[in-house]
């Protein structure tokens, strides 16, 4: 029972952000509802076994795009950070194409079948998950270490690229001489 409670938990924290990102016109507030929304997704991954997915959710999405997101948002030197938003949004073409994609989401869920043991299917899923994850973390720490490293030095210089580069203060009489 509590499991239900937890995945209607999770449910909520990934879909009420996405309507106040959907409403809000302040950009700030809605890159703190992604990022609410970003750990809401992260859940419901490991309610769906995929806990290496859900880590990967978290380290990338929250750790990485959303951080650079707000990075991007505090150095534009801008007064207003409203959205500018027109009136003729197109909602009934973009509600056209949600139910489109909703029906085929629906769609496509219909077939797939679902065992109906369900503790053998979660005892297998359990192993086999154990041992992907194991087997996966040695390689990354192991055979790949070095562009693991790598990467984390590259995104490091990307960062201090671009704190460098807008921190850069321009006066209005400095016009290149001396």
């Amino acid at each position: 029972m509590i499991e239900y409670a937890f995945f209607f938990l999770f449910t909520a924290l990934t879909v009420v952000p996405v309507i106040f990102i959907l409403l809000s016109k302040q950009i700030l507030y809605i890159a703190f509802a992604l990022m609410i929304s970003f750990f809401g997704v992260a859940g419901l991954y490991v309610f769906a076994g995929a806990e290496f997915v859900a880590v990967t959710q978290i380290m990338i999405y929250l750790g990485g795009v959303l951080v650079l997101l707000l990075f991007g948002i505090m150095f534009t030197k801008r007064g207003n950070t409203k959205l500018l938003v027109s009136e003729n949004r197109g909602v009934w073409g973009g509600s056209l194409l949600a139910l489109a994609i909703f029906s085929g989401m629906c769609w496509v869920f219909g077939q797939v079948s679902i065992p109906t043991n369900a503790s053998a299917a979660h005892a297998m899923s359990s192993a086999l998950r154990e041992d992907n994850i194991r087997t996966l973390g040695i390689a990354l720490m192991t055979e790949h270490v070095v562009a693991f490293e790598l990467a984390g030095v590259l995104l490091l210089a990307a960062l201090i690229g671009a704190a460098f580069i807008a921190g850069k203060k321009t006066t209005p009489t400095d016009n290149g001489e001396g």
